[in-house]
């Protein structure tokens, strides 16, 4: 095999030949950024020619009117009528004290691409209207998502905004709305074609989903408001919530999209119930969920904490109901408002040393017509041991008809009892406790751990034998 030979050194030749690979690759790579980031430019919506500004009302056509501008202030600059999937459209351009003041639409022609949409016009208009609408057509959005700023060129307030066209998502992008008194309302359908991508909400404001959704990439709800207005408008897949407010009308369920409920969140003003789907929740650490006055969150999901013990806290005024057969074994606090515990659903305590278990506690209402599981594998036996279950001294808590005990039987005056291995727990609705009121007598014992021996003792004997 030959060998390169440089000046102080010589080097095998396959390895010159992995290093020139090398060399090229890391050469193509620099220059595909580059000629990506050439590539990439701000186009403006510019109804007005070179006139600065866009126009009072920019209405005109997207693909077929030549109303995109590379000049931000409406003045001269390259006009095109359709942009590429690298480009970001800016709705619209300025500033001026007539560009896009006026209430205006954007009419999609066909399928049309750009890597995000950017709003930043003052018009506005009375609710439910839009300022700003997009519609028609289908935008092929890349990673840059959807802009809503908070301002409109930086002084003044930006208007509402209302894409009504359907969105195919080409990557995962970020729905943003930095302005918390305009809306952004996103109307059409959301799909990622044979793809797998997912939205971001950030920002103080309020972003509208109302699409009968498709992509499967999940939302990601990290700040401001996020309002869920179609059953269908989280796609398929995860709802993750990190934070922000969380509202649902009244008229729709979501669909049975499992959650991660990975920071605390508060759930808005809607006309009343609030109803998350089936889908199981995931608790990544103990939450608390705030509720409006005159709110009821509906959770029909499972909640469930992996075995790592994280508990829920309810706070604000309303009321949250829960359907699933949890599994968390965190304590339950209701520190304000009502948690409700719907027939047929399970709360979840694991029992283990005297006194130590999970725990309802809390200064608000506790209503009950479900069902309670205790864990006693765990538990310390002894007579007398006590577990308090629900604070009754703190909470005004309500056992209804339907309340249970899995596999405990009903003794009678609010009294609930198992017996296991002559072990006999009781749970007593009145005191809230968990308690031992039996256990074998010593004698017992003995007798049974002296059978234990002997059985043990006659096996070695036989097969000894054997």
């Amino acid at each position: 095999m030959k060998n390169w030979q440089t000046s102080d050194r010589v080097i095998p030749r396959h390895a010159a030949r992995i290093a020139n690979r090398r060399v090229g690759a890391l050469a193509a790579a620099i220059l595909g950024v580059c000629l990506g980031a050439a590539q990439a430019t701000p186009y403006y919506w510019d109804a007005n020619g070179t006139t600065a500004g866009a126009g009072s009302a920019p209405t005109g056509t997207w693909g077929t009117d030549s109303f995109w501008n590379t000049d931000s202030a409406g003045g001269s600059g390259t006009f095109v009528s359709s942009l590429t999937s690298s480009d970001d459209a800016y709705f619209s351009a300025g500033p001026s004290a007539t560009s896009g003041n006026s209430a205006y639409t954007v009419t999609v022609s066909g399928t049309q691409s750009a890597n995000g949409l950017v709003f930043q016009s003052s018009a506005n208009a009375a609710a439910p209207n839009a300022a700003t609408i997009i519609t028609g057509g289908t935008i092929n959005l890349g990673a840059g998502g959807i802009t809503a700023s908070q301002y409109a060129y930086g002084t003044m307030s930006r208007g509402s905004v209302s894409v009504d066209s359907a969105i195919e998502l080409q990557a995962s992008s970020t729905f943003t709305n930095n302005n918390s008194t305009n809306s952004l309302w996103v109307k059409g359908a959301i799909s990622d074609g044979a793809s797998s991508f997912g939205i971001i909400k950030s920002g103080a404001g309020q972003l509208i989903l109302s699409g009968n959704n498709s992509f499967d990439g999940g939302v990601t709800l990290n700040a401001g408001a996020l309002s869920i207005r179609h059953a269908n408008a989280l796609g398929t897949g995860t709802f993750t919530i990190n934070g922000g407010t969380l509202t649902i009308a009244d008229t729709v369920t979501v669909n049975n999209n499992a959650q991660v409920w990975a920071g605390d969140f508060t759930v808005g003003t809607s006309n009343g119930a609030q109803r998350l789907g089936s889908g199981a929740v995931t608790l990544s650490g103990s939450r608390t969920v705030s509720v409006n006055s005159f709110q009821n969150l509906i959770v029909r999901g499972v909640i469930g904490d992996g075995g790592s013990a994280y508990g829920l806290t309810k706070a604000g005024a309303g009321t949250i109901t829960l359907y699933g057969a949890n599994t968390y074994t965190g304590n339950t606090v209701v520190s304000a408002g009502t948690l409700s515990l719907s027939d047929n659903a399970r709360l979840a305590f694991k029992i283990g040393a005297n006194g130590a278990s999970n725990q309802i506690s809390g200064t608000g209402t506790l209503t009950l017509d479900g069902d309670f599981v205790f864990d006693l594998t765990g538990a310390a036996i002894a007579l007398g041991n006590t577990w308090n279950i629900v604070n009754v001294d703190t909470l005004t808590e309500t056992f209804s008809s339907t309340f249970s005990v899995v596999d405990f039987t009903d003794a009678g005056g609010n009294l609930w009892e198992k017996t296991s291995g002559g072990v006999t727990y009781q749970f007593s609705e009145a005191t809230g406790n968990l308690v031992i009121t039996a256990v074998p007598e010593p004698s017992a014992w003995a007798l049974a751990g002296v059978g234990l021996i002997l059985v043990t003792v006659f096996r070695r004997g036989k097969s000894r034998s054997v």
